[in-house]
């Protein structure tokens, strides 16, 4: 399907009437068609109603039970997959449906989905029955079929043949009544029938339709007209409405409120009537819907009609404070400015210009008129003195009389916007630069010339004084011109950009409030500082605008009132001499059929209008409210999540007050949502995922949202229209809980093991910080026992030395000892020869020489020496005399001594001179003793000794 044909929003193909319409505009309601490529199920749609908890609507098809959620369409076949003829939702959420010898209801699940209860399981239902009608009542719920009425009470099932044949089980205020045949409009109550008053009347006329307009009972019959009740008699209906339904067929009603009533038909759709049975407008193909045989009605919660048609669905939106002019044969094309010329509608569109009366009948098929020789983009339309300029791309023309020819005025392309100087004359800004018109004594306008001197293009301009014009270019920046005084050419031209004050350079506009000249900008207002000559914001007007709608287009309406168009609304305010702004209307124009850019409000008399493709949009300022804004009705019908492995998907519970608890593994989460309304405007969402998300999503027209790989932790899921900012609403509240090994648990485990490891620590660094005190205690033992040794060592060493010190000087005190004594026996042994040698010269003096021999002999023998010698040896030798006599005990005393002597290590002269003998008996007694010591030959006699000590 083409995009037209799925947001197909307007009813009337040109030409179009002027009727008696309850909001007295012309041009008719807006339509949505639905086709059966795009609920994807069959044509034909039996019934209608719409669940009042949710807003959604529902559809009794030839293929099941059709949902439409306001963003997509689902499909619910019945157990035996039969046509469902009737649909009826009850108030707690309950969808009753029947069809072919099947009756029950589908409920919503917790998770959101529908589910089906037969009721006519729990009963024998007739073969060959068909549930054609749903009522509910204060305490039941009826299903209708030709035979027979099967109540429900909430637990069970009853049921009640009819007399005779049955048909149109209908609901009136709070009556219940069924055409019998053979009785008439016959009343049900608790279980019986029984025949209203008077309603025997229609004993051989089917009644189709009963219902209300006020205080008067009205029936319709399928092909006898309309019937009314006047003082407890029906009477034949004499109406325009009657007569149509006679023509045409009736086949459904619905009351719209206590004054107006919708009547459909089988051959020439539905009409809406009054009190007085006037037709106040016609909603067939000719107007839009795309099928005339209306099947059911509805009127939903907003008071817009939906219409089950023989082929498909249609909305038709009869709240809506506008009304519409479609050309669907697309010879108009897109509409961009339009103009009221005495009785004449003159709409200018990229085609070219076009005109029609308003009060043509709807039988005129001739009612659009091309104006010959405006093919072509028309920009700009206006009426002066009875005159009208079209400003075009080729030019401009001039319309002098209503429904006259065009004349090319001017040959300077692109008139697109025309501006009053004063009363003689105007100035158009073109695509290259200004033309000025001037006005004769004869009162026509006439092209007058182009200021020379500049040649940008202009499309929005503002006339400050007769000497200041500021023209804005079509892209980029501002200029202000100072033309001449006869506007023929240029004095003085300035461009103002970013470097002078605004914010941008491109996309800036200007216009004239209350004769102070504003820009427009993305950002907010602008004006001109003259003292400064800079641009600086409009902060007066700037903090009153509502936030983020700031307008890129301002048009005059009525009495001080200006229209603010920005991109998603325009709004209405009156601004006094102060600034100060009050808002008097606002509406969101659809955004499927307006011109980006070139929106526009044309004021036409008692009404305006707002240029989209292919028509108009008329409406009234004095209209009480133009909202046309989504009703919020987020419903969510479904959440869904799945593991990290994306394993089977599992529903949620959508209706739950408190946050749905997850487990750490369902971290992947799907939200399908919509917004249950139905106007012309899209369904664009914005979501936040708060948790995850600090800023809004970019929109999206899907309707659903699939966040994955969540985090543990707490989310709210938030979901608003981006038309409507302020819309924003919780949907759902989850908790995605962590893993075992990060629960509260877990953590109190991990800081137990935490402290218990810096127990653990403490205990193995405190035990690590003894062992090394008692190592170091140790290696500090060690050194002080090693410096102690050291120490013992050095003492024993200087001891050592000392002592060896001593030694040495003992034995060199033996040694010196030895040979003095040697000497002295030496010297003795000298003076006794000398003696003796004397003695023998002197023989007669033998006597004194006697004595002196005797003295010498006895120093030579004397002991005392010889102890003197043993105690210092033994003092340094303590045991070598024990040593040698325990190896050597044949070993004399004087053997002994003779080792002792030669362990001191005297020669052998001076020990021959101590032991007072010679050197051959020295000799001697040396071999002798080696002998003793069983010495070798090679064996040294004093190293052997020195091993003795």
């Amino acid at each position: 399907m083409t995009e037209l044909k799925q947001t197909l929003l307007l009813l009337f193909i040109l030409p179009f009437y002027l009727s008696a319409q309850t909001s007295g505009l012309p041009g008719n309601y807006f339509i949505r068609n639905h086709f059966k490529g795009d609920y994807n199920a069959q044509s034909q749609n039996w019934s209608i109603d719409q669940d009042t908890l949710t807003g959604i609507m529902y559809f009794g098809n030839n293929e099941g039970l059709l949902q439409f959620t306001g963003t997509r369409w689902n499909v619910f076949p019945l157990p035996n997959k039969m046509i469902v003829r009737a649909v009826a939702c009850n108030h707690q959420g309950k969808v009753f449906v029947g069809g072919y010898e099947e009756f029950g209801y589908f409920e919503t699940r917790t998770n959101g989905e529908l589910s089906y209860v037969s009721l006519s399981d729990s009963i024998e239902i007739q073969e060959n029955e068909e549930i054609w009608q749903i009522i509910h009542t204060c305490s039941q719920t009826l299903f209708q079929s030709f035979t027979t009425l099967y109540a429900f009470n909430g637990s069970s099932v009853t049921i009640h043949k009819a007399p005779y044949l049955q048909l149109y089980l209908q609901k009136n205020k709070n009556q219940t009544a069924i055409y019998i045949e053979s009785l008439g409009l016959t009343e049900y109550n608790a279980g019986t029938f029984q025949l209203l008053k008077g309603g025997d009347f229609f004993k051989n006329k089917p009644v189709i339709s009963w219902f209300s307009l006020g205080e008067t009972e009205i029936a319709g019959t399928t092909l006898s007209g309309l019937y009314r009740k006047t003082n407890g008699q029906w009477h034949e209906w004499n109406c325009q409405a009657s007569n149509f339904v006679k023509k045409n067929q009736l086949n459904r009603s619905i009351a719209l409120g206590d004054t107006l009533a919708i009547l459909g038909t089988i051959r020439d759709g539905a009409i809406i009537i009054n009190r007085n049975g006037d037709i106040l407008d016609f909603i067939n193909m000719a107007q839009g819907i795309q099928n005339n045989t209306i099947l059911s009605l509805k009127v939903d919660r907003e008071n817009n009609i939906w219409m089950g048609l023989d082929n498909g669905i249609s909305y038709v939106e009869t709240s809506s404070p506008f009304r519409f002019i479609k050309d669907f044969s697309g010879q108009l094309g897109a509409v961009y400015d339009a103009e009221m010329f005495e009785n004449l509608l003159y709409v200018g569109t990229n085609h070219g210009l076009f005109y029609f009366p308003l009060n043509t009948q709807r039988s005129d098929k001739t009612g659009i008129h091309f104006v010959e020789g405006t093919q072509g983009q028309v920009w700009d339309l206006k009426q002066k003195d009875g005159q009208l300029f079209c400003g075009h791309n080729s030019g401009t023309f001039l319309i002098t009389q209503p429904g006259g020819r065009a004349e090319k005025i001017s040959p300077i392309a692109g008139g697109w916007n025309l501006q009053d100087v004063h009363e003689t004359r105007m100035i158009q800004g073109t695509y290259v630069g200004l033309v000025v018109y001037y006005k004769n004594k004869n009162g026509q306008w006439a092209f007058s010339n182009r200021i020379s001197g500049f040649y940008e293009p202009v499309r929005f301009m503002a006339v400050q004084s007769n000497d200041v014009i500021w023209a804005s270019h079509n892209q980029k920046g501002v200029y202000k011109i100072l033309p001449d005084t006869a506007c023929q050419s240029i004095n003085k031209v300035s461009y103002y950009g970013k470097d002078q004050g605004f914010p941008e350079e491109y996309n800036i506009n200007v216009f004239k409030i209350r004769n102070r000249v504003v820009f427009t900008t993305s950002t907010g207002l602008y004006a001109y500082d003259e003292l400064n000559d800079r641009i600086i914001p409009f902060e007066k007007i700037n903090r009153q605008l509502l936030p983020g709608e700031f307008p890129f287009r301002i048009i005059p309406s009525q009495n001080d009132s200006f229209w603010f168009i920005s991109r998603n609304k325009a709004i209405l305010y009156a601004i006094n001499p102060e600034f100060d702004l009050t808002l008097i209307k606002q509406f969101s124009p659809p955004r499927a059929l307006k011109i980006d850019n070139y929106e526009n409000i044309s004021h036409l008399g008692d009404f305006n209008c707002f240029p989209i493709d292919n028509g108009l949009m008329i409406f009234s300022e004095r209209t009480a409210s133009l909202n046309i804004s989504e009703p919020i009705r987020f419903n969510l019908l479904r959440a869904g999540v799945t593991g990290r492995q994306r394993e089977k998907e599992e529903l949620l519970p959508v209706q739950s007050l408190e946050p749905v608890i997850l487990k750490s593994n369902q971290n992947n989460i799907t939200f399908t949502f919509t917004n249950a309304a139905y106007n012309p405007l899209p369904h664009s969402y914005e979501v936040m995922l708060i948790g995850l998300e600090t800023e809004w999503s970019l929109p999206f027209s899907s309707g659903q949202k699939s966040f994955t790989n969540l985090s543990p932790g707490h989310y709210k899921f938030l979901v608003r229209l981006s038309t409507m900012p302020q819309s924003h609403q919780v949907l759902y509240q989850f908790e995605i809980r962590p893993p075992w090994y990060l629960t509260r648990f877990a953590y109190a485990g991990y800081v137990f093991l935490v402290l218990l490891l810096v127990r653990v620590s403490f205990l193995i660094h405190h035990n690590h910080l003894k062992k090394q005190k008692k190592e170091m205690e140790n290696k500090q033992q060690e050194e002080l026992d090693r410096q102690r040794l050291l120490a013992e060592q050095r003492i024993i060493a200087l001891e050592k030395e000392k002592l060896e010190s001593e030694i040495n000087h003992k034995s060199k005190e033996i040694s010196s000892s030895a040979l003095e004594l040697a000497n002295k026996n030496r010297i003795l042994d000298e003076l006794k020869n000398e003696i003796l040698h004397l003695k023998t010269l002197n023989k007669n003096q033998a006597s004194p020489f006697n004595r002196l021999i005797k003295m010498i002999d006895n120093n030579l023998n004397q002991k005392d020496d010889w102890q003197l010698f043993e105690t210092n040896f033994n003092h340094l030798n303590s045991s070598f005399y024990g040593q040698l006599h325990n190896e050597y005990p044949e070993l004399t005393s004087k053997d002994l001594r003779f080792c002792a002597f030669l362990k001191i290590n005297l020669t052998t002269k001076e020990l021959a001179a101590l032991l007072n003998m010679s050197v051959r008996s020295l000799e001697l007694k040396r071999f002798r003793l080696r002998k003793k010591l069983n010495l070798k030959h090679e064996e040294n006699l004093v190293d052997f000794l020195m091993k003795y000590s």
